[in-house]
C-alpha cells in the first residue's frame, strides 16, 4: 500500500477543504478541471502550512498485486512507485504524475500506482482524471479511504449532488475517524458553496468539535467551523474557535493572523 496521511490528509494546506483553488474560474478550454485563484481576495490567506511535518509516504505493494509480473517488472514498479512517491511528498506533483503515467500504462492493475496517480492528479487540479482512477482504485479495493477526495473533486466541478451522495455513503462505512472527519469538511464546504451557512455548521456542529486529543483532522474542522463563524458574523464563536486552535498548534495555516484581525 501506500502509506497515507488521512484520507491523502492529502493536501489541502488551506485547512478549510480538500480544494484550495476553488475561487477562480475555470480556465477557458481545460473542461473545467483546471482552476485559477481569484487575486486578491480578502479571504485568501490560506497559504501558510502548519508546522507539524507529516510522516513521508512509504510503498508498500503486497505480493498479490504483483502476481504475474516478472522479477524485473516487479524491480521495476518497486523502484518507481517509491520515486513518485517521494517526488509527491515533496510537491513535485507534475513530477509525480509523469512517473505515474508510465506506469499506469505498463502496470495498471496495481492499485498502489492507481491511487498515488489519482492523488497526483488531483494535487494538480485535474478533477476528472482523479475521479476515474480513484474511483477504479475504490471499485477495486473496496476501501472508503479516498471518497473524501473523490467527493472534494465533485465538489470542485459543481456537482453537489454527487458530493452529498459520496458523504451519505461514507458515514454508512467503517471509515477511520480522520477519514470521515474529511469527508465532513468536503460536505460542509458543499453546503457553503450553495449559501446554506446554517446547514454547514451544524454539520460541522455534529463532527469530533470537543476532543480533547486533537489531531490534524480534528484542527481542519475546527478551522473550517471558525471560518463559517466569521463568514455569517458570528465573530465571538470564531475568534474561540481560531483560538482553540492556536493553543494546540500557533502555526497552523493562518490561525494567528485570523486571531490578530479578529482582537
Amino acid at each position: 500500500m501506500v502509506t497515507r496521511r488521512g484520507a491523502d490528509a492529502a493536501r489541502r494546506d488551506d485547512g478549510r477543504g480538500y480544494s484550495q483553488d476553488r475561487e477562480g474560474p475555470t480556465e477557458p478550454g481545460s473542461g473545467g478541471d483546471t482552476w485559477i485563484r481569484a487575486k486578491d481576495r480578502p479571504r485568501d490567506r490560506g497559504s501558510k502550512r502548519s508546522r507539524r511535518r507529516a510522516a513521508p509516504y512509504k510503498v508498500e505493494i503486497p505480493d498479490k498485486h504483483l502476481a504475474g509480473l516478472t522479477d524485473a517488472q516487479r524491480s521495476r514498479v518497486v523502484r518507481r512507485l517509491g520515486e513518485a512517491a517521494e517526488a509527491y511528498d515533496n510537491e513535485r506533483y507534475e513530477e509525480a504524475r509523469r512517473i505515474l503515467a508510465d506506469l499506469v500504462r505498463r502496470f495498471g492493475e496495481v492499485p498502489e500506482v492507481i491511487e498515488l496517480y489519482g492523488l497526483a492528479l488531483y494535487r494538480l487540479g485535474r478533477w476528472r482524471g482523479c475521479i476515474d482512477q480513484l474511483g477504479r482504485w475504490t471499485e477495486l479495493t473496496g476501501s472508503s479511504d479516498q471518497l473524501p477526495v473523490l467527493a472534494d473533486c465533485h465538489r470542485a466541478m459543481g456537482h453537489r449532488g454527487r458530493v452529498a451522495e459520496i458523504w451519505d455513503e461514507l458515514r454508512q462505512t467503517s471509515a477511520e475517524p480522520g477519514v470521515l472527519t474529511e469527508g465532513r469538511i468536503v460536505a460542509a464546504g458543499a453546503l457553503a458553496d450553495e449559501g446554506r451557512m446554517d446547514a454547514a455548521i451544524r454539520l460541522l456542529e455534529k463532527g469530533p468539535v470537543r476532543t480533547r486529543s486533537p489531531r490534524e483532522h480534528h484542527l481542519r474542522l475546527w478551522y473550517t467551523l471558525a471560518d463559517l463563524y466569521e463568514r455569517i458574523g458570528d465573530l465571538p464563536s470564531a475568534r474561540r474557535g481560531f483560538r482553540r486552535i492556536s493553543e494546540v498548534d500557533p502555526g497552523f495555516v493562518d490561525v494567528s493572523e485570523r486571531l490578530e484581525a479578529l482582537d
